[in-house]
């Protein structure tokens, strides 16, 4: 990843990697456990995790929670709506009206998954992957209640 010319010689991972700056992180800060982490959702992907009894590991989830970090961190807008009401996900009129997060979690059902179970939680744990340009995408603070 540090060798400019091998990302220059592949046009593809360069993409990726300006499309996806929680990758690029990720893979800069442990590249060891990135890929450890890659092969265990690839394997999970094809068939062949060995945990066939349907119960998602510690590994499944955080995969899942980097992958949707990842996408709000490029969607900044779905973002800060989700980080002030994550409930948000299980309204449709919200869900048409983002069709790229309705396209990401069909693409994702793992994702979808875990997010339709628990928003709150799994919003919150995401965030942490959640970048853009570099910087994290804090929710909100909290709007102070009038005086009564």
């Amino acid at each position: 990843m540090d060798n400019r010319e091998f990302v220059k010689n592949h046009p593809e991972l360069q993409t990726y990697l300006q499309d996806h700056p929680g990758v690029r992180e990720a893979i800069k800060q442990d590249p060891n456990a990135f890929m450890q982490e890659e092969a265990r959702y690839e394997r999970r992907e094809d068939g062949m995790d060995p945990n066939r009894d349907g119960r998602h590991t510690d590994a499944d989830h955080d995969i899942a929670h980097r992958h949707f970090g990842e996408f709000l961190g490029s969607h900044t807008d779905v973002a800060e709506q989700l980080s002030r009401n994550p409930s948000l996900i299980k309204d449709q009129n919200f869900m048409d009206g983002h069709p790229e997060l309705k396209a990401y979690l069909n693409s994702n059902p793992d994702v979808r998954e875990n997010l339709m179970s628990d928003p709150d939680g799994f919003v919150k744990a995401s965030q942490q992957f959640s970048t853009t340009n570099g910087q994290s995408v804090k929710p909100p603070a909290a709007k102070p209640k009038p005086n009564q």
